[in-house]
């Protein structure tokens, strides 16, 4: 492993709680830890385009390999919907078909929330992977992780994320963001 090529964020402290009773959630790219997954349990389901990050995740969430830019649920089939550190390994392109269709699968009613990390734009350097780590805390568990990505000369912001929330059609409710990290509320 050459560590030479990573650039590692400071740990970002995050801690979430069930913040919502009795609905359909649905959590997009819900493999790995499987932390929205842990959290709602049974309440939520949780697809991934990767069958090992599924396999990965323990919880009682319902798991589906699936590919979120093409769901084959119905319109308007959940009350809640959810990107946990998933659109940072979306190509633009990706990012914005995958909002699209959570779109069309959102209840009228619904909220979609988007919690991810801003992404450098690559400068050409030695450090060409970013790594955002985070020390998540809920239901008593603490859990220390990191994402990883290649850089690119995209990178991400908040502010890109929440254009394409609303050039999909959705409403933007609130906002929450530090210097590396954010969380996108949308109705």
């Amino acid at each position: 492993m050459n560590e030479e090529r990573y650039l590692v964020s400071e740990v970002y402290y995050l801690e979430l709680e069930k913040e919502f009773e009795n609905v359909k959630l649905l959590d997009i790219g819900g493999g790995g830890e499987g932390i929205i997954g842990n959290i709602y349990g049974k309440e939520a389901v949780a697809v991934d385009i990767r069958k090992e990050e599924l396999e990965e995740t323990n919880n009682d969430a319902l798991k589906m390999v699936m590919d979120a830019k093409h769901m084959p649920f119905l319109k308007e089939s959940f009350d809640v919907i959810t990107l946990f550190y998933a659109l940072m390994y979306m190509s633009k392109e990706t990012q914005r078909e995958v909002l699209r269709e959570a779109k069309r699968v959102l209840k009228p009613s619904g909220k979609l929330i988007i919690w991810d990390t801003i992404l450098p734009v690559y400068d050409g350097s030695e450090r060409d992977i970013y790594i955002s780590k985070l020390e998540i805390k809920y239901n008593g568990i603490v859990v220390e992780t990191g994402y990883g990505i290649k850089m690119d000369e995209n990178g991400q912001t908040a502010e890109s994320i929440i254009s394409m929330v609303e050039e999909v059609g959705l409403t933007l409710e609130k906002v929450v963001h530090d210097k590396e990290h954010f969380r996108i509320e949308c109705l």
